[in-house]
């Protein structure tokens, strides 16, 4: 449950940006594992084409390791996006496991914290 500020919108996991410009996105996950040693990997995909295609333009690694309990790591990756037209420039992320079924992405619907999030910060016009 992320908060969005006064442009942003999202709908279906597909984020429009408010205006044109240069935007640096960020994204971070936070995963648990139940056990055993595992990966995950974490995307940035955008599209120019109002989602016909998507291509993976930025993308984090990590390693988590068992401790005989829960296994936790953080993911992380960010680009610099040019937002050209606003009704086709998009962006999602995407997270994959070593084992999907045994993969969770952790979320806080708590407004004190953030757990898994991205941010969006234009830097620049275009």
């Amino acid at each position: 449950n992320l908060p969005i500020g006064s442009g942003m919108s999202v709908s279906s996991g597909v984020f429009t940006f408010p205006t044109t410009g240069y935007w640096l996105i960020k994204f971070y996950a936070d995963v648990r594992h139940s056990s055993g040693n595992m990966w995950t990997e974490g995307f940035i995909q955008i599209t120019g084409n109002n989602g016909s295609n998507w291509h993976t333009v930025a993308q984090g690694y990590s390693n988590q390791y068992d401790d005989s309990n829960w296994v936790y790591g953080t993911v992380n990756t960010e680009v610099t996006m040019d937002v050209e037209d606003t009704s086709n420039d998009k962006c999602r992320f995407t997270v994959a496991f070593d084992e999907s079924s045994n993969g969770v992405i952790i979320g806080s619907s708590s407004a004190d914290r953030n757990a898994t999030f991205a941010t969006f910060t234009r830097i620049a016009d275009t």
